[in-house]
């Protein structure tokens, strides 16, 4: 069978519509749902595209957009479920959208995606706006995302992959925490989030920020590039371990290879969970070393991210940012009638701890 009959078989949906129509999916659902937040000229097309592809407004999904909303936010985790409660700030994130979603009276659904199996999780979802937490620009399920009839914003998103995003100035405030940790750096590492989709660990001299593919991770880099050059530094020798994922115990793992490989001076983490992991890691080997009668090795100094209540009172320079509220802005971003939701990005504010 060729693929034209395929095609032909196959129900239209409202991305034929959107592509015979020139809009976004989103427009074409606002035209059969919300007619009042599009222009007449734009419903009339959109109608008669629906026509031309033979389009029916009938299915289960669109009933629910006729009559009223779902009542429930979605929730996306490119991470394993678990992760959304165990780590900090993904914990603090989420606490904010419940947050929004009990001030509304809405419920809120979690789901951990990845690849294909999530692409079609979010086709199905039933919900009245989408929240992801922090994902690739090459993870499959960005894809997904942009099809979805409802507003979709991002954590540390990327608004060239056509998803809004949330975040503060990741550039900048590595940029801040690195001229205060380079000035007097003699062999920097930095312990880093992922690098891709693909979460390969990794120990990199000097990579180039555009090669990651989480925003974060590229926008922090930049940022720590920049101060390095500030002060004089090499970036090429600058040995940069990508994590597979954020945790304490991938830190340490990681943290044991950039010490055995490069004897660092200064380790610059990008979560305080990292942070307070190798300040541990070192003061265990400093330890060993003088109960082994063996002179220690140069001080290591640690820096984090996020302001965690443990690492800011041992001393740890990190980087503030409100998480939770950036969770509860996220959730009403969605929710706002109001709102354009066209592409964008919401910065949010940030501040250095020292």
């Amino acid at each position: 069978m060729s693929a034209s009959t395929d095609e032909a078989r196959r129900p239209a949906t409202m991305r034929d519509v959107a592509a015979r129509a020139g809009v976004s999916v989103m427009t074409v659902s606002y035209a059969f749902n919300r007619p009042e937040r599009v222009a007449d000229r734009t419903r009339r097309r959109v109608l008669d595209a629906a026509a031309e592809v033979g389009f029916t407004h009938a299915d289960p999904t669109a009933r629910s957009l006729r009559t009223g909303r779902y009542g429930v936010l979605g929730v996306i985790l490119g991470e394993h479920l678990t992760y959304g409660f165990e780590d900090p700030q993904a914990a603090s994130f989420l606490a904010g959208v419940a947050e929004t979603c009990a001030a509304h009276g809405l419920g809120m659904t979690i789901m951990p995606v990845g690849g294909d199996l999530g692409a079609g999780v979010i086709a199905r979802l039933q919900v009245d706006g989408i929240i992801a937490w922090t994902l690739a620009d090459d993870d499959p399920v960005i894809a997904s995302l942009r099809e979805v009839p409802v507003p979709v914003i991002m954590q540390s998103g990327n608004p060239g992959v056509g998803v809004a995003g949330i975040a503060i100035d990741d550039e900048r405030s590595a940029a801040a925490i690195g001229a205060h940790m380079l000035r007097s750096a003699r062999r920097p590492a930095v312990l880093s989030l992922p690098r891709t989709h693909a979460r390969t660990e990794e120990v990199v001299l000097g990579p180039d920020p555009a090669s990651c593919t989480f925003p974060v991770t590229r926008h922090r880099l930049r940022g720590l590039r920049e101060a390095a050059a500030d002060v004089g530094l090499d970036w090429s020798r600058v040995p940069v371990a990508f994590m597979e994922r954020n945790s304490a115990q991938r830190s340490r793992g990681m943290a044991e290879r950039l010490l055995a490989e490069h004897s660092p001076d200064v380790i610059l983490c990008m979560g305080d969970q990292s942070a307070l992991t190798v300040s541990a890691l070192v003061a265990e080997t400093a330890a060993a070393a003088t109960a082994a009668g063996v002179t220690a090795g140069a001080h290591v100094r640690v820096s984090g991210w996020d302001a965690d209540p443990v690492a800011v009172a041992s001393g740890i320079p990190t980087v503030r940012q409100d998480l939770r509220g950036q969770g509860a802005l996220a959730a009403r971003w969605v929710l706002d009638p109001e709102q354009d939701h066209a592409v964008t990005f919401l910065e949010a504010p940030w501040e250095l701890v020292v």
